[in-house]
C-alpha cells in the first residue's frame, strides 16, 4: 500500500478491512505513520538526500556542454 502512494490513514483503514481487525486491535495512526515514513525512506528512496544526489549525477553526467543525438535516416 505504501508503494501505491496511499496515505497512512487509508492504509490503517485498509488493514482493518483486509484482516478483519477491530479498532482496538489496529496499530495506532502514529505507528502506521512511522512505518510508512521508514519504509518510504529505506525502500523507495524518498528523502532529501536522494534528490540532491540525483541533481549531482545530472550535473556530472551531462556537464556544461550540450550534445545532441540524432538518428540518421538512410
Amino acid at each position: 500500500m505504501v508503494t501505491q502512494g496511499l496515505k497512512p490513514s487509508r492504509i490503517r483503514n485498509g488493514m482493518a478491512r483486509r484482516f478483519g481487525l477491530t479498532e482496538s486491535e489496529l496499530p495506532t495512526l502514529r505507528q502506521v505513520q512511522w512505518f510508512v515514513s521508514s519504509y518510504s525512506k529505506k525502500n523507495l528512496h524518498r528523502n532529501d538526500d536522494y534528490d540532491q544526489i540525483l541533481s549531482q549525477i545530472d550535473q556530472l553526467a551531462y556537464g556544461p556542454t550540450v550534445s545532441i543525438f540524432v538518428w540518421l535516416e538512410t
